[in-house]
């Protein structure tokens, strides 16, 4: 299933659940996420194959030994790479496949509660991230050239 689709087919306040149970947002956060979902919703995103899976996974946390953190990360068949789709516009999201066994592992409520808390990684709405990700790449760019 593609994250679209995905995203249509969940319900806000099973989403939010997971979002204040595993980060521990006070009830204020609950309309900016709501905001950003609607955002999301409502994205005209043209049609194309994405060449990412989008994975969420529950890893050890390397900085605190014992604790488990999720990660979200696209991954390229034959890649070992992992891809930090927080660098990537929302629209690119999108048309993402998402892992089955993500889906089965933390549902579809928790697999866009993760995803919706990297995407705003950067900002809460498309066009505030766009312009941050798009600086970011410029820093990132100098740095290499110097």
């Amino acid at each position: 299933m593609i994250f679209k689709e995905l995203l249509k087919n969940v319900k806000f306040d099973d989403v939010w659940e997971v979002l204040f149970r595993e980060y521990n947002f006070k009830a204020e956060a609950y309309e900016a996420y709501k905001r950003v979902m609607d955002e999301l919703r409502s994205l005209e995103v043209p049609a194309y194959q994405s060449e990412f899976t989008l994975v969420v996974a529950k890893v050890e946390n390397s900085f605190e030994p014992g604790t488990f953190i999720f990660e979200v990360f696209g991954m390229k068949k034959g890649d070992e790479n992992r891809y930090a789709l927080e660098m990537e516009p929302w629209e690119n999201w999108m048309n993402v496949d998402v892992l089955n066994k993500s889906i089965e592992f933390y549902s579809a409520a928790g697999v866009v509660a993760h995803a919706l808390y990297e995407m705003t990684f950067f900002g809460y709405s498309a066009e505030a991230v766009a312009k941050r990700v798009d600086e970011e790449k410029q820093i990132l760019t100098d740095v290499v050239r110097n």
